[in-house]
């Protein structure tokens, strides 16, 4: 509660303060000018120490700030084997090769643009573009596919960890060379919650015709989570294991079923996939790196290579022998 001052405006409690010295204080082994520090009256005894923890802390934020920026600086170039040259692709966050259709590889933007499935190439040419009317909103961050024809668009990101709810949806993949100008047919809208508590995920893929999903941590280990169907067309999150890997911005399974590939900032880890998948528990994935500054969120199978794109247009390959000499690009 505020105190009132001589011509009657309020005063600050804490700068209105004048706390009495304890006995023999001018006696104290303490130099002047901290007996003028500690009882100048602008703060009681009882705020110094949140005071210098703020300051600490304050401290702290600032070395990191620094620091955090001179690593930004220090910007390597990786050189790319193409650009996205399309310019309403402006933020690839999720990449699939076709299975269908030779030389295609489906992607969209991220949150807060524009939802369409884009085909392009790997010479970054935008070969059709494809409405999805009935997938509105939300943060779409990972795509998948199965052998069925279909697309699966995963609006399941949540860097606040707010939503209720997620959702899948499933697409009958479009023909990219055809003349049609209709949008994606949205097959099914599946939604669903986790049973414990919000988690921000932006990798999903298909395995034998099954969602599975990663989430997003900054730190520690992130979980797998198999998203099973239930007879209602919604979808059930259960946890099959944590990934001994770090941030996961994107993932693919091989066509095979063979290999996972997660990818996130400054590297990725290709993974055996057991027959028990809780066992990726343990697994030993191979790592490769490359510079950090770039915002890789997309990556998806080439045969046994691996594309990755980054949110600033870039494409990149990694081969099947960087992959297993664990290159460290440039």
């Amino acid at each position: 509660m505020s105190s009132m001052s001589g011509k009657g405006k309020p005063v600050s409690p804490i700068l209105n303060h004048r706390p009495t010295p304890p006995s023999g204080w001018r006696d104290a082994p303490l130099e002047p000018a901290l007996h003028q520090r500690r009882f100048r009256g602008l703060l009681p005894f009882r705020h110094q120490p949140r005071v210098r923890l703020t300051a600490f802390a304050m401290l702290v934020a600032a070395a990191t700030a620094i620091g955090c920026a001179q690593f930004l600086g220090e910007k390597t170039h990786w050189p790319p084997i193409a650009e996205i040259k399309n310019w309403e692709i402006c933020e690839s966050s999720g990449l699939v090769k076709s299975r269908q259709h030779a030389d295609v590889f489906w992607t969209h933007n991220d949150s807060g643009n524009r939802h369409a499935l884009f085909a392009i190439n790997l010479e970054g040419e935008m070969i059709a573009r494809f409405a999805v009317e009935a997938a509105p909103g939300g943060d779409w961050e990972d795509i998948a596919i199965d052998d069925a024809g279909h697309l699966y668009v995963g609006d399941i990101g949540d860097n606040h960890a707010r939503r209720p709810f997620r959702t899948i949806y499933k697409v009958r993949e479009p023909d990219p060379r055809s003349a049609s100008s209709e949008p994606a047919e949205v097959l099914a809208k599946m939604d669903f919650r986790y049973p414990d508590r919000k988690y921000n995920a932006e990798s999903l893929f298909v395995i034998s015709g099954e969602l599975y999903m990663i989430t997003k941590l900054l730190l520690g280990r992130p979980t797998l989570f198999h998203l099973e169907s239930k007879e209602d067309g919604s979808l059930s999150p259960r946890a099959v294991c944590s990934l001994p890997i770090a941030t996961a911005t994107a993932a693919d399974a091989s066509a095979d079923g063979k290999k996972l590939a997660v990818c996130g900032y400054g590297q990725l880890w290709v993974l055996d996939i057991p027959d028990d998948l809780s066992k990726l528990a343990d697994a030993q994935p191979k790592r490769v790196t490359f510079p950090g500054h770039y915002q890789t969120e997309a990556c998806a199978f080439d045969g046994d290579d691996l594309i990755i794109t980054a949110e600033s247009r870039e494409i990149w390959r990694i081969t099947a022998q960087d992959i297993k000499t664990q290159r460290s690009f440039p």
